[in-house]
């Protein structure tokens, strides 16, 4: 699907930053979190059948306990672990650009490496539905505020779907305020704009000159640094596309382009 809504974007990728785009990707369930489990921490969440293979049943590796019942701290987190990994770096004032933390990194130098996560599908897979989640801060800066903040009232609410603009498009330029800041310091992202193509397939078209803007504004940011750009399931408008339910095991539809080079991490799913 990606090949034809956004041509634009992947051909900027391919050639300009020699992304490389890996055709036999796929999903390992049906829906975000599931998929977002293995994704994130390394364990599934869901079992499956290979029977067709003649092979046993897949077991998944955590139960509803760990899932949802239990704090998430204690297991390997991909936003932890690269915290957590050595690629940290002494932080003046002048080098970070948030007042907040050019006062905190004053007196003395602070060790810093700087995480972020946005997510606009209700308060993230790790905590829905109704689950423990972190007891920890899930990042250094997290998006959910401001969607809290949008839902607050009518009035806020009607403005932000109705007249402001697009949530993908304010998640883009969050991440592209993230990336701005802090020079010269590791720092890693996951952005997962749920709502641009979560009901529906006939809304991603329409972003491919978005996306392709959203990546030439910041090409020498994405210098020296991993980019995923991938989708965390297919498409499953059954109302539009008779052919989806086919066509969502299609190992084509779930592609990572990637920049292999090293150095800073960011990291952006969209659905």
């Amino acid at each position: 699907m990606s090949k034809r809504a956004l041509p634009e974007t992947l051909a900027y990728l391919k050639t300009e930053l020699q992304a490389v785009q890996m055709e036999f990707y796929n999903k390992v369930a049906h829906n975000s979190k599931p998929n977002a489990f293995p994704l994130f921490f390394g364990k599934s969440i869901e079992g499956g059948s290979r029977a067709f293979f003649g092979l046993p049943p897949l077991i998944p590796d955590w139960n509803e306990t760990e899932i949802c019942i239990e704090y998430l701290d204690k297991y390997s987190y991909e936003l932890e672990e690269y915290r957590q990994s050595g690629y940290k770096a002494r932080c003046t004032a002048e080098e970070v650009q948030w007042p907040i933390l050019q006062w905190l990194a004053a007196e003395p130098p602070l060790i810093c490496d700087f995480t972020m996560v946005a997510q606009d599908w209700d308060v993230g897979f790790v905590f829905y539905k109704n689950c423990t989640g972190f007891k920890r801060a899930e990042a250094d800066h997290i998006w959910r505020p401001f969607d809290v903040r949008m839902e607050e009232t009518y009035t806020l609410r009607s403005l932000y779907y109705k007249y402001c603009g697009e949530p993908h498009l304010y998640m883009l330029e969050y991440m592209e305020k993230f990336m701005r800041s802090y020079p010269g310091v590791p720092k890693i992202c996951h952005v997962w704009p749920v709502y641009l193509a979560h009901d529906t397939m006939k809304t991603i078209y329409h972003t491919d000159n978005q996306f392709l803007d959203f990546f030439k504004r910041n090409t020498e940011y994405l210098n020296d640094a991993f980019l995923f750009f991938f989708a965390d399931h297919g498409p499953r408008d059954k109302a539009t596309y008779s052919a989806t339910e086919t066509r969502d095991g299609d190992v084509s539809l779930y592609e990572i382009v990637v920049r292999f080079t090293p150095a800073d991490g960011y990291f952006m799913v969209t659905q």
